[in-house]
């Protein structure tokens, strides 16, 4: 189906019966959308329902995916996936130089990065048990969790 995901018609199936693609996404962003509209209600701003707005243009219309968006920048450079990647890379790289991190900005993510790893190492200090009955405890903790 990834190999498919754009072919017009393509049907998938729930719970052993056919569905369109498109009927199937449009009524899951539709099922989506209260709680959008609760999280856009509650922070006082429309971005959620904008989001989901955006996705569904998507749905309807399959120009607007990312991967027709490849494709459409591979041929307009008539170039091939590799090329293209080269090329964003360079354009990204290039963004990144011209707009470097607020040096404040840089010192807050070294300092998390430092304290994660010294987390890590705390953790990786204490002795954590038997592997196999972590594992027969996580399997169980999912067994409950489906019934």
């Amino acid at each position: 189906m990834v190999k498919e995901g754009r072919r017009p018609g393509l049907e998938l199936r729930r719970d052993g019966q056919p569905i369109g693609l498109k009927a199937w996404a449009s009524e899951l962003i539709e099922r989506i959308r209260p709680l959008a509209e609760l999280l856009d209600q509650a922070q006082g701003s429309a971005e959620h329902g904008k989001a989901l707005d955006a996705q569904q243009a998507k749905v309807d219309d399959a120009s607007l995916t990312p991967s027709a968006q490849v494709l459409a920048r591979m041929t307009e450079h008539d170039e091939s996936f590799v090329k293209f990647s080269l090329r964003q890379s360079r354009i990204h790289a290039e963004t990144f130089r011209e707009q470097p991190l607020p040096v404040e900005r840089q010192q807050a993510f070294e300092t998390l990065a430092r304290d994660s790893l010294a987390e890590q190492s705390r953790l990786e200090q204490q002795e954590v048990g038997d592997f196999d009955l972590f594992v027969g405890a996580y399997q169980a903790s999912i067994l409950a969790i489906s019934n």
